[in-house]
């Protein structure tokens, strides 16, 4: 009787337990784009560990909350504007300054390799701009009266050394020349907040 119970049960089910091939692939499909969209949609945490971002984008924090944001390669994000430093590149060289990702001071952005690097095989000739730092005892160079474009030549032009940074005073047009890059100096020689200086990292060829 069990049996025969169980046969009826089976027949007037309303959902058979057997279905086409081509049925159920559909619909582990459908599950599993379900299942993706719904991880994608988790862009708001309060933590980047918590959250999950297409493979297009990149998690940042902002003010306590987790955002996913359009990705952006390292060359295309090089002096794009910037709060704090989670909105620069992953490349932990990179830092927000002055509400501009650049690289931090003492590293040349390379863009063979997209990257902040210390040392430059060549130098090419781009530099990064660094508004109020400078390094003390280290000029190699000084002229004065100069525009900012003509500091730029001049250390372009620079045959008696490799020049790599230059310091340029904005109100009575002092250019610096130096072989020296911002971390070589020692730490006291570092100098930061200085008001109306101009200090330029040479970058990579």
């Amino acid at each position: 009787m069990a049996d025969l119970a169980a046969k009826a049960a089976l027949k007037n089910s309303e959902t058979p337990l057997l279905v086409p091939y081509s049925d159920c692939k559909a619909t582990i499909g459908s599950y599993i784009r379900d299942l993706m969209h719904k991880r994608w949609d988790t862009q708001i945490s309060s933590t980047c560990s918590l959250t999950y971002c297409q493979s297009n984008t990149r998690c940042v924090e902002k003010r306590g909350v987790a955002v996913c944001v359009e990705d952006h390669s390292i060359s295309n994000a090089l002096e794009l504007r910037c709060a704090t430093d989670s909105e620069c590149p992953a490349d932990s060289m990179f830092v927000c300054f002055t509400e501009t990702c650049k690289c931090k001071p003492g590293f040349s952005f390379n863009p063979a390799s997209d990257s902040c690097v210390r040392r430059c095989n060549r130098y090419g000739v781009g530099f990064t701009m660094y508004e109020g730092l400078a390094i003390s005892g280290h000029n190699d160079r000084r002229i004065d009266g100069k525009t900012a474009k003509e500091c730029f030549k001049m250390c372009m032009s620079e045959k008696t050394f490799t020049c790599i940074t230059y310091e340029y005073e904005l109100e009575d047009g002092v250019c610096q020349l130096s072989k020296t890059g911002y971390l070589d100096a020692y730490f006291f020689q570092r100098e930061s907040g200085e008001q109306g200086w101009i200090f330029a990292v040479r970058n990579c060829l």
